[in-house]
């Protein structure tokens, strides 16, 4: 009986330990326009970085006209999507490549954050750079327009399939140690 113990105790460990170990995801639809030819909409995916900050792995979908083919541009690594949140995005933004991943374009929140007369001022809550083909944001070889911008979570990766095996194991154990009590007592009452 012991032996059966340590096995399930180790089998289930092993089975938490990789559970712990799964970085769950996250998928946002995000969409844009500026009532005119800038329009684009797609997915997010990203996992979770703290409070109400994610961190952008990867994007798909069309920008004017074009297909995003990966995250990327002005701002990666560090493209950042807040939800819920006031706002979506940062003043630094997100920014992904689209056709053959010579052009990028460039997500932002600008909201009075830049002085007026900047290229960064778009004189909107959000704005959209582009296209450029820059890995930098001081690049304004772009246009700079004011868009609405709206994200929606829209699911999570569920549960890793090892979490609820996990639980059940941990009830399993604590019944068997239960059981193993009630019998020593009962030993000793007899």
């Amino acid at each position: 009986m012991k032996a059966v113990r340590l096995t399930l105790i180790a089998a289930f460990a092993l089975m938490g330990a990789s559970a712990a170990e799964a970085t769950p995801f996250y998928t946002f639809d995000f969409s844009y326009s500026d009532g005119g030819s800038n329009v684009g909409s797609g997915t997010i995916t990203a996992y979770f970085n703290t409070g109400v900050t994610y961190v952008a792995t990867d994007a798909s979908g069309t920008a004017n006209g074009q297909t995003i083919i990966s995250l990327s541009g002005y701002d990666s690594p560090d493209d950042l999507v807040f939800y819920p949140a006031g706002r979506s995005v940062d003043s630094i933004g997100i920014s992904f490549a689209v056709g053959d991943g010579s052009t990028s374009y460039q997500i932002y929140e600008d909201d009075g954050l830049y002085s007026p007369g900047s290229p960064y001022d778009c004189g909107g809550v959000y704005c959209l750079l582009g296209p450029g083909a820059s890995s930098n944001l001081l690049d304004t070889s772009g246009d700079t327009v004011p868009i609405d911008f709206t994200l929606t979570l829209v699911s999570q990766t569920p549960l890793p399939a090892a979490l609820p095996l996990f639980a059940t194991g941990l009830s399993a154990i604590g019944l068997l140690g239960w059981r193993r009590k009630r019998k020593s007592f009962a030993a000793v009452a007899a």
